[in-house]
């Protein structure tokens, strides 16, 4: 797994954590909210390669409500994101530190690292393959209750209610390639987005995850915007991502919830930074810094040579 799509495949699980603000500060809930109910959402990524083995990660619990999206991880850290202010914030109170950044700054750092992993040539020829804008299809598919995958037997009585709804989502083929399947998810029945809501989340994970990346991961995200928007802003209960198979047989990232909780309103404590956490560098940008130290050492050894042939 490259280091950009580590970066994100983090960030996949969405979602928000804390920062410096003063209690008076919290956006309230309400019509005019990204998020205008508040919920909680448990769920636990599972990653099978092509070769049948798997890799499980433990439940994550998100917070959707006002401007944020808070996820506590089970290490006791948080990631927030708030859509107000634009800013990333990671949590890590048993570490004493926390970090922010800016949706710009980013996008920026994640494409400073692909380019970096790429070399220029194949960078720029990523970036005009994103150009194209992909033409996506959508699927209903009718559903019977039985899930595809082993895992998600764990979410079953979610979507075993009246009404839940499958949506495919295929990029159609051109030039003689074949129709591709990008994503499958269900949806809950009443559980919805806003369309303000919808539109925050398009925008984050299309411009700052997915044009970030490569080309795949930009078709992806947007292929979940359009999968939102065709089930009416229905909460995904489980999303089924296809990996890329090279010469070999294709793995999934499977995304299934485990439980949906209304609640009041987004617990202050889980978006106010705590007394006494030290400010350090994001992640993002260690990550950067030591990528452009290796390139630049590779250039000065001659390491590079050839490498964008």
């Amino acid at each position: 797994m490259s280091r950009e799509r580590a970066a994100r495949f983090g960030l996949a699980s969405l979602v928000v954590g804390a920062f410096w603000l003063l209690p008076g500060l919290l956006h309230a809930q309400g019509p005019g909210a990204i998020f205008p109910t508040a919920f909680v959402v448990e769920h636990a990524l599972t990653q099978t390669d092509g070769d049948g083995s798997s890799f499980e990660a433990e439940t994550i619990k998100d917070t959707y409500g006002g401007s944020w999206i808070v996820s506590e991880r089970p290490d006791g850290s948080r990631l927030v994101i708030d859509f107000s202010r634009r800013e990333v914030t990671e949590i890590r109170p048993a570490e004493g530190r926390y970090s922010v950044i800016g949706f710009d700054r980013m996008a920026e750092l994640l494409g400073d690292l692909r380019a970096l992993e790429n070399g220029p040539v194949r960078a720029e020829k990523r970036a005009r393959a994103g150009a194209d804008e992909p033409v996506l299809r959508v699927d209903e598919i009718a559903t019977n209750y039985a899930l595809p995958v082993k895992r998600s037997s764990v979410g079953g009585a979610l979507l075993a209610a009246p009404g839940a709804r499958h949506m495919r989502i295929v990029r159609e083929g051109s030039d003689g390639m074949p129709d591709q399947n990008v994503l499958d998810v269900w949806f809950d029945t009443n559980v919805r987005f806003s369309q303000r809501s919808l539109e925050a989340l398009e925008a984050f994970e299309v411009e700052v995850l997915g044009a970030a990346g490569d080309a795949s991961s930009l078709v992806e995200a947007r292929a979940m915007a359009v999968a939102r928007r065709s089930a009416g802003g229905r909460f995904p209960l489980l999303t089924i991502r296809r990996l890329a198979g090279g010469t070999g047989p294709a793995g999934s990232i499977e995304d299934v919830v485990l439980g949906v909780t209304e609640i009041p309103a987004v617990p202050s404590e889980l978006v106010i930074i705590p007394e006494g956490l030290h400010r350090t560098p994001h992640p993002l940008e260690v990550m950067a810094h030591y990528a452009r130290q290796e390139a630049e050492l590779d250039r000065l050894m001659g390491g590079n040579e050839g490498a964008d042939r």
